[in-house]
């Protein structure tokens, strides 16, 4: 008895191990079209927007007070290699407070991985880039996205001075 019982605990690690029925499924590799970065988010407690911004797909939200754009590069037939994460601050009406938030966007890099930066308006940025060629996971892509938000809130907060 005790070596059918070995040996059945033996197969079923083995099985295991090899990928059999009783492992885990990996995650489903998905190709880069904008419906389904949406429904993504979505499934990640997100409300995405798909909207058409002259013929190039860009996905919009409302994260609390924070407007973020998901803007979409080397569209062909529907699937896209690329996706930016955005969001804008307008700057500061004195010129002290505007020298403030343009040394933080200045130093944003050195313990960020988001790019901050200015435009020609003054207008502050910051960004993020995702790779959508070759495929990519849900649980991937919605870290990604969770991070950039984790960052864009503290980029908010270091323009306010909290």
């Amino acid at each position: 008895m005790n070596k059918v019982l070995m040996t059945s605990a033996a197969l079923l690690l083995s099985s295991a191990l090899a990928g059999g029925a009783s492992a885990p499924q990996t995650s489903q590799v998905l190709t880069g079209r904008p419906a389904v970065l949406a429904a993504a988010l979505k499934d990640a407690g997100y409300t995405a927007e798909l909207m058409d911004e002259d013929g190039d797909p860009l996905l919009h939200m409302m994260i609390g007070d924070l407007h973020v754009d998901l803007y979409f590069f080397g569209c062909k037939a529907g699937v896209c290699q690329r996706v930016n994460a955005t969001s804008s601050f307008d700057p500061a009406e004195d010129e002290e407070e505007q020298d403030r938030q343009l040394n933080i966007v200045a130093s944003w890099g050195t313990d960020y991985f988001t790019q901050a930066y200015t435009d020609e308006d003054g207008a502050l940025y910051l960004d993020d880039a995702y790779t959508l060629a070759g495929g990519f996971t849900k649980a991937n892509f919605t870290t990604w996205f969770k991070d950039y938000v984790a960052d864009l809130k503290a980029f908010r907060n270091e323009l306010a001075g909290e």
